[in-house]
């Protein structure tokens, strides 16, 4: 702060042998050194459809609460914001229920429901499903029933492999484990 009162200072004394441009530059110089430009970047995030003042007025009021009980440490507030916190919960649980509830309502037909069923799951009729590329088409089909199908035999195998080695172990009782 010292450095920046003298460099002020200094123009202040030389300001008669100085143009406008010139003090103009200085004074650019001297912010630029002591304070320089930063920037942001802001993330402009719509709100939900089903949020509301009333959420908006819970989650301050929980912020607060959160905030006096970091501050203080003490048990009482945070019992405090944790009540604040599940009202929230359920005052969000219950806007975005009623949200949903008025959009199914006003579904007509079954190409409506379906929409809007693809709709709130994030589903887009343009995208397409994602496949391996390093498998060959043709022979995607067969490697998924390959895959699923030893992931059925081998905890199967293990099964009759550990049966066979028990004694007392019966046939009869347990027919579909015997290939």
């Amino acid at each position: 702060m010292a450095i920046l009162k003298q460099d002020l200072s200094f123009l202040k004394n030389n300001v008669k042998q100085v143009d406008a441009e010139m003090f103009t530059s200085k004074i650019r110089g001297i912010m630029d050194n002591h304070a320089p430009q930063t920037s942001r970047t802001v993330t402009d995030r719509t709100s939900s459809p089903w949020f509301s003042v009333e959420s908006k007025a819970a989650k301050q009021a929980r912020r607060r609460v959160e905030r006096k009980w970091n501050k203080s440490g003490l048990e009482i507030d945070k019992q405090i914001y944790l009540y604040h916190k599940k009202q929230v919960r359920g005052i969000n649980l219950t806007a975005k229920r009623e949200y949903y509830n008025l959009r199914f309502s006003e579904v007509q037909n079954s190409k409506d429901f379906f929409n809007l069923s693809n709709e709130l799951l994030g589903k887009d009729k343009n995208t397409i499903t994602k496949l391996p590329k390093s498998i060959k088409s043709e022979l995607l089909p067969d490697t998924f029933g390959d895959f699923f199908t030893e992931k059925i035999e081998k905890p199967r195998h293990t099964l009759v492999s550990d049966f066979n080695h028990d004694e007392d172990f019966d046939d009869a009782l347990c027919p579909l484990l015997v290939l």
